[in-house]
């Protein structure tokens, strides 16, 4: 009988280096990939040919409301993302096209986000031979706020001495022409034939000063030295302020002043000026019996404390091709308006290291939004 041949042994894994097998290896190295991945602050998605999404990092992952599985296989347009998803979408078409890297700046006015994202095209690879297009944000928001912040310091101060030199030039003048009505008026005002003549002069004498009291406030340089302010009182202060034009408006002044004791570092005056602005421009914009609300509350953004003052009106808000331009020299919609009170008031929360935004709220209403750096040291007194 001939002998039975030997059965063949089973295969065993072989350890491999310190002893794991190249299993465990395997897995080791996908959980240090997975974590490196998940560590990169940029949100990256990488995707198929179609815009489907294969796999994202969980910085992209927390833009939006669903889970991991949820997302995977989805067409990027649909996760949610809000207008980096949607930018991604469209770059990502693109790219395979094109075959090549583009990039795009995209601002997601919900989120108050500037991102510049990249689209990269690839073949593929032995490991992943089909097309892919990798999805890379970077938050720009900073650096085009601070790029801003620089072209429009440049800008003032190059009007500052244009500035002063027009006004100086021209309030001479101007003193004259209404001191000479005024003489005009004193002596012939009792003739009716003339008075619609003065009111004539007058009128204009008056826009005149306004605006160069205006151009004066605009370009008047920035305190050297910032002191403690009470931004409480002070917004309490801008709003007793605007009692007479509330009164004449018949509008409601409602304040929500959240944070008695909040302290900022800022020339008093000049942010009083600042708040006062924003308050009488809801008010003038606001319908008969309508509601202005000043709220002041506190914020954390991007690690940093923040006051937030807020103010609201049920007036007709802003057009959407007005929102970048608002706060610009000289650009008004409103009849008989300088263009210079919401440039006064960017101006001056610059100069206190804050910033200024406007929208429109849900209800159709104009928002605008005053943030100041919350001051080191507490309450005044402390």
């Amino acid at each position: 009988m001939d002998p039975r041949p030997e059965e063949a042994e089973p295969a065993r894994e072989q350890p491999i280096g310190n002893g794991d097998t190249l299993p465990k290896l395997l897995a080791h190295a996908a959980a240090e990939w997975r974590a490196t991945f998940d560590a990169i602050a940029s949100p990256i998605i990488i995707l198929d040919g179609e815009a489907r999404v294969r796999r994202l990092n969980r910085a992209a992952r927390d833009l939006t409301s669903l889970e991991y599985q949820e997302i995977i296989g989805r067409h990027v347009a649909e996760v949610g993302g809000g207008r980096l998803c949607d930018s991604a979408a469209e770059l990502a078409g693109r790219a395979v096209n094109d075959r090549g890297m583009l990039s795009l700046e995209v601002v997601d006015a919900e989120r108050r986000t500037i991102w510049d994202v990249a689209a990269h095209y690839s073949d593929g690879n032995p490991e992943a031979p089909s097309p892919q297009v990798i999805i890379v944000a970077r938050d720009i928001t900073r650096l085009a706020e601070l790029q801003e912040s620089l072209r429009r310091s440049e800008t003032l101060a190059a009007l500052g001495s244009l500035v002063a030199g027009v006004v100086h030039q021209v309030r001479n003048p101007l003193f004259g022409v209404s001191a000479a009505v005024d003489a005009l008026e004193s002596r012939f005002g009792d003739r009716p034939e003339l008075v619609r003549y003065v009111e004539a002069l007058r009128d204009p004498v008056r826009r005149l000063s306004r605006l160069l009291d205006g151009l004066l406030s605009y370009g008047r340089p920035a305190s050297p030295e910032r002191k403690r302010v009470d931004l409480s009182g002070t917004v309490a202060a801008a709003c007793r302020s605007c009692e007479v034009l509330k009164g004449r408006h018949g509008v409601v002044l409602e304040t929500a002043l959240h944070e008695p004791a909040a302290v900022v570092l800022a020339d008093r005056d000049r942010l009083l000026e600042a708040l006062a602005n924003v308050i009488e421009n809801a008010i003038e914009n606001s319908p008969r019996g309508g509601r202005v609300v000043v709220e002041l509350a506190t914020e954390v953004d991007g690690g940093r404390s923040w006051y937030v003052c807020r103010v609201r009106d049920e007036g007709p808000g802003f057009q959407d091709e007005d929102l970048p331009r608002l706060g610009e020299p000289f650009f008004v919609r409103r009849h008989g308006g300088t263009g210079l009170g919401l440039a006064v008031t960017r101006r001056i929360v610059d100069d206190a290291g804050g910033s200024l935004r406007f929208a429109n709220t849900s209800g159709g209403g104009a928002e605008v939004t005053i943030r100041l750096p919350v001051s080191p040291g507490g309450a005044l007194g402390s």
